[in-house]
């Protein structure tokens, strides 16, 4: 049963992407690629889907509302790479995504919260409150969607030490993508 789950899970992934590999027409609108342009189409995802993956998960980390899931459960579904690869990659750009959001904070805290990130007061407040409830550790869930980008800069705006900064919000995230990849696995058995 598992098996056909994954089966299914695969094919209707590969009819989505069907879906979306299109062409303009002058004459008729949009029509589906020649099957030579799908296969290198394919190729040219699959060559540089870990830099993909970097790329959505440091901008879900950042002022864009994306996830980064659906790409992880995506390559782990396709088995094009090593599980660790795709786990570290994704931990990586994410990472790198909540210190770019951490030194926003430290540099330009109120002016860029509030004007690029659109980080409204009462928000912001409510995070400050749950930072100073929880400390440091409440950056174990800077991945939650919401407060996550909040903790990050709250962090710099209060000059945390980086170095912690680092330590928590990196084991945070790591921790988040092995569950994701745990249960994706576990469903394809």
């Amino acid at each position: 049963m598992a098996r056909t789950t994954r089966g299914n899970a695969v094919q209707r992934f590969e009819k989505y992407i069907d879906s979306l590999v299109t062409t303009p027409n002058v004459n008729s609108g949009l029509n589906h690629c020649t099957k030579d342009n799908r296969i290198s189409l394919d190729n040219f995802l699959l060559q540089h889907s870990l830099a993909t993956l970097f790329i959505v998960s440091f901008l879900a980390a950042t002022i864009l509302p994306l996830g980064s899931e659906w790409l992880l459960v995506s390559l782990i579904l396709l088995r094009a790479y090593q599980l660790e690869d795709v786990i570290i990659v994704a931990t990586l750009g994410n990472f790198l995504g909540a210190c770019t959001t951490y030194g926003i904070g430290f540099w330009g805290s109120s002016f860029l919260a509030t004007n690029i990130l659109r980080i409204d007061e009462v928000r912001f407040h409510k995070t400050t409150l749950l930072y100073q409830k929880y400390g440091s550790w409440s950056l174990l869930l800077s991945w939650v969607p919401i407060i996550g980008d909040p903790l990050c800069l709250v962090s710099g705006s209060l000059r945390l030490n980086f170095l912690l900064f680092s330590l928590i919000t990196f084991s945070g995230k790591l921790i988040r993508y092995i569950a994701i990849a745990t249960i994706t696995v576990s469903t394809m058995i």
